[in-house]
């Protein structure tokens, strides 16, 4: 057999298992989801594939999320949204970027916005007001003019009319303690859990932090 031609079987039998193998890790059962408070969302999300797990075998329920990977999971749970605007050139995410396609999808149609005019700032990690901003952007307004007051939301806050729209829709909540934490880095687990409240129904407890 000659040199070129074994190197390129050896090449297709490489490739082969490397598919098995991924095969595998999407079929088993991931190591952290059994047994965790977000067991039924986060399997929710897996079957339909709008999140997946890693290599390892995991979900990695406690990983906090970027920006980037946000884009990434909204632009496959919403993968049909009408074209708002055209597509913005993020001078921090090139186009042989990891998630160049989802970003440039989130941002056309007005899932998510750049941090400043001219950059998206995708490994920066997603936080729960900016969570609240694009849950916002999904789900329709509130009727009447209820207002949950959280101590940690001033009047002037950014994201404080997005943050009481989804607290008093169910999509995202507060703490027990009246807090909303809005600059906390959001994990996998809690994205799971907001993602398929979008999908099936809100929670009716205010109260449950996620």
């Amino acid at each position: 057999m000659q040199p070129r031609i074994q190197w390129g079987l050896s090449a297709l039998v490489c490739l082969a298992l490397i598919v098995i193998h991924m095969q595998r890790v999407d079929a088993a059962p991931l190591t952290d989801v059994n047994g965790h408070w977000a067991e039924d969302e986060l399997n929710d999300v897996i079957e339909q594939g709008w999140m997946k797990g890693y290599v390892d075998g995991s979900f990695g329920v406690n990983r906090k999320v970027t920006r980037a990977e946000m884009a990434t999971i909204m632009s496959r749970a919403f993968e049909q949204l009408p074209k708002q605007q055209s597509a913005l050139a993020y001078t921090d995410v090139p186009t042989f970027h990891w998630a160049f396609d989802a970003i440039q999808y989130s941002s056309s149609v007005g899932l998510m916005k750049g941090a400043t005019a001219d950059k998206f700032r995708p490994n920066r990690e997603m936080t729960r007001a900016e969570l609240a901003q694009m849950v916002s952007r999904l789900i329709p307004e509130n009727e009447g003019d209820e207002t949950i007051v959280y101590s940690d939301v001033p009047s002037g806050f950014w994201a404080v009319e997005a943050i009481n729209k989804v607290s008093l829709s169910g999509y995202l909540t507060g703490y027990s303690d009246q807090t909303f934490h809005p600059n906390k880095s959001v994990t996998r687990a809690e994205v799971a859990v907001v993602l398929d409240r979008l999908k099936q129904k809100p929670s009716t407890n205010r109260n449950a932090g996620v």
